[in-house]
């Protein structure tokens, strides 16, 4: 009767380890929402400089309430008007990186924020990218505005 009981006992503890086995795979951290799209995005010539103009994101991609405000990466790509096309690709380092708490160099007025580029040449195509990102560092949906100086 003791050893029926040790069996059943041995086979009740193999099973138990044949049905917790799975496919363990890396640890992966939890994903994190991703940033809507400035909004109210602009670019406009004032005499030598061109005026980039938004608006942060209230929501996230996928529609929940974005809790903190993003910081908003500025990419410049230059373009020959008669040659290149302005929705190529933009590469490189942002022009600049505008803190909502600290938006300098650009300025924070009624909720629109404003950046001068004064670094402009006549008859040259000028394509600028904003891009949110999240504390964490996840980027958000890319906005793209294209302008020809005067």
């Amino acid at each position: 009767m003791l050893s029926t009981f040790r069996t059943a006992l041995i086979l009740v503890f193999f099973s138990s380890l044949l049905l917790a086995c799975g496919k363990k795979g890396p640890v992966r951290p939890l994903n994190q929402p991703e940033p809507a799209a400035v909004e109210t995005v602009e670019l406009t010539q004032q005499g030598n400089n061109l005026q980039l103009s938004w608006s942060l994101p209230s929501r996230n991609r996928d529609g929940s309430v974005l809790t903190d405000p993003p910081v908003v990466e500025i990419y410049r790509s230059l373009y020959e008007p008669e040659n290149d096309c302005p929705s190529c690709p933009t590469t490189g380092e942002p022009i600049a990186i505008i803190d909502p708490d600290y938006p300098a160099p650009a300025t924070l007025e009624r909720g629109i924020y404003r950046f001068i580029d004064s670094d402009i040449s006549p008859g040259q195509g000028y394509r600028y990218r904003l891009i949110p990102r999240t504390a964490q560092g996840q980027a958000g949906a890319k906005a793209d505005v294209n302008v020809i100086s005067r």
